[in-house]
């Protein structure tokens, strides 16, 4: 299976600043969906612009379909979409205006690809931007990112805010995109539940570091969530080789075990439980 990005010791500092993105490394295989998670300011949308080439790096090697990505204007932008949460497209265009406009910006801009997108995403395609709510602009800019087939999609915060009907409908599209084997997504969420919902694997960056990486599969098949009270203040001793990690929230005590070495029956953990493990479990003296 190959790589359609990859990213290796990447190290990105901003001048005047205390911020680093620091060392690095991610591998987005073919038909993938890799889900990028943190807080604000942890370093999510600085990747995606270094890897978008919007942004040069200090050091490190970054390719998307095997180009090198250096900060400069990317040769490979037919085989990238993008879209953030923010519309780019002026007020006064309707989507069929927009569609017209993108068949001289994209080689391989397929009208029809795009008015196919629009009527799944149920966008009118008459519609003027200014007169759209912010969810059906950000349709519109994945069937804009989606017009001209790309190898890669990469999505930056596109689903926050938005209500829970219309975030479905976005994240069936997406993963309707990588169905064919060959496609892949980068998807940059604060929205942590959308990212248990489709992603394959998932990067965790707290304040530029990268803390894990790990595949969904392997997260959801390994570990059980037991959580008790504090009465009951630890799992019974034959448990005690099963915990990996613990943590207390007021009168909770909740304990992340290794399924094959436990007996006690629990929940499947999920993206905010294993983020609470980092935040809350006690750590040893030198650990982030």
């Amino acid at each position: 299976m190959k790589n359609v990005v990859e990213v290796i010791k990447l190290w990105k500092k901003y001048p005047s600043t205390s911020f680093v993105l620091n060392n690095i490394n991610l591998f987005v295989p073919e038909g993938t969906i890799v889900g990028v998670i943190g807080e604000n300011k942890s370093g999510k949308s600085t990747l995606i612009n270094v890897i978008m080439g919007q942004l040069s790096y200090d050091s490190g090697l970054v390719k998307i379909c095997g180009q090198v990505v250096d900060g400069r204007p990317l040769e490979a932008l037919n085989d990238i979409g993008f879209v953030s949460n923010e519309c780019r497209f002026h007020g006064c265009l309707s989507c069929y205006e927009i569609g017209n406009i993108m068949q001289h910006i994209y080689t391989n801009w397929d009208l029809d690809l795009y008015h196919k997108y629009l009527r799944e995403l149920g966008v009118n395609v008459f519609r003027r931007v200014e007169n759209m709510s912010r969810s059906t602009q950000t349709k519109l800019m994945l069937a804009v990112a989606l017009g001209h087939s790309p190898r890669l999609l990469v999505l930056d915060e596109v689903t926050t805010g938005l209500d829970p009907d219309i975030r479905a409908n976005i994240l069936y599209v997406i993963k309707s995109y990588v169905s064919n084997g060959k496609n892949s997504v980068i998807f940059a969420s604060s929205m942590n539940s959308d990212i248990d919902r489709i992603a394959d694997k998932v990067i965790y960056l707290d304040d530029g570091h990268l803390i894990f990486e790990a595949n969904m599969d392997v997260l959801k098949s390994r570990f059980v969530l037991y959580s008790c009270s504090n009465s009951n203040y630890r799992v019974p001793l034959p448990e005690k080789v099963a915990v990996v990690a613990k943590y207390t929230d007021g009168n909770t005590n909740s304990y992340l075990l290794d399924k094959d070495r436990t007996m006690l029956i629990g929940s499947v953990p999920t993206i905010d439980d294993f983020i609470c493990f980092y935040r809350y479990a006690p750590k040893k003296r030198g650990e982030r």
